[in-house]
């Protein structure tokens, strides 16, 4: 049985398990890839060394195309996000806390950006409610109201100009990834675990 130079790469599938001496087995494309020009599926052969002979298709990733969300909706996603990866939505200043985790997928047959619940993320499933405004108990009149209330992570925002303090905030580090560059005094903006790292919990906003 054949087992060394078996097909591992990202975007590849392979029929070569248990494999004998003479046998052949398809190497192709998963779903989310596409073969690079002039490429196809390919195919390996057992030899008698227990070896597979013979060379591996060249394939890339598909890509999401980035809708139009809702109102109040901040995004680390770019223009376009490739097969597999992810990317995070979330609601800005003036709007209640929420975070969207996005995957880019087939869906329905398409290559989608879609949410954690696999629906296709859009300006409906992507959304943010206006914050609530609330009575403030130290006012001298009676049922005034105050400010909105911007939630729980109004405080950790980074004061002035926030490319200043990215260090300080501890955004530089090799394992967290942001899109708070560029930030005025105000804006709200995200840190997650950057590729290659687990996050525990949900995201921070500053």
């Amino acid at each position: 049985e054949c087992t060394v130079g078996a097909p591992n790469e990202l975007g590849l599938q392979h029929d070569c398990g248990g494999k004998v001496m003479g046998e052949e087995c398809t190497v192709s494309a998963i779903a989310g890839y596409q073969y690079s020009s002039g490429f196809g599926a390919t195919t390996l052969q057992c030899e008698s060394d227990g070896t597979f002979v013979g060379s591996l298709p060249d394939v890339e990733p598909l890509s999401c195309s980035v809708p139009t969300f809702g109102a109040g909706i901040s995004h680390t996603c770019g223009t376009n996000v490739q097969s597999e990866k992810q990317c995070w939505a979330y609601c800005g200043a003036g709007y209640s806390m929420a975070f969207f985790q996005l995957t880019c997928g087939l869906l329905d047959g398409d290559m989608k950006l879609q949410t954690a619940k696999k629906d296709e993320a859009d300006s409906s499933s992507v959304a943010c409610s206006p914050a609530r405004r609330r009575l403030d108990s130290l006012s001298p009149v009676s049922n005034q109201l105050d400010l909105p209330f911007e939630s729980r992570w109004a405080s950790r925002r980074l004061a002035g100009t926030c490319d200043a303090d990215e260090d300080a905030a501890g955004l530089s580090a090799a394992h967290i990834t942001h899109d708070c560059l560029g930030k005025l005094a105000g804006d709200v903006c995200i840190a997650v675990c950057a590729d290659g790292y687990a996050m525990a919990g949900l995201p921070t906003l500053f």
